[in-house]
């Protein structure tokens, strides 16, 4: 499997993960069923979460830019 698939099917599993943690049960089954983990779905996690709150660290905030663009 390509390094760019394992990454793909990684992320749809902590999306998976995520749904079922936060209670979308059906949603999070429709979803592995859909791209063909549903033998197998991953445990409820709130690793996508977690994961996103340090990214946001990282992103620039867009009213900051404003204002150094201004001066």
């Amino acid at each position: 499997m390509k390094p760019d698939v394992k990454d793909r099917d990684y992320m749809y599993r902590l999306i998976i993960g995520q749904l079922f943690y936060d209670g979308h049960q059906q949603l999070a089954l429709n979803l592995a069923t859909a791209i063909g983990c549903s033998a197998q779905p991953p445990p409820p996690s709130d690793k996508l979460f977690r994961l996103v709150s340090i990214a946001k660290q990282f992103v620039d905030d867009p009213d900051q830019n404003k204002d150094s663009v201004l001066l």
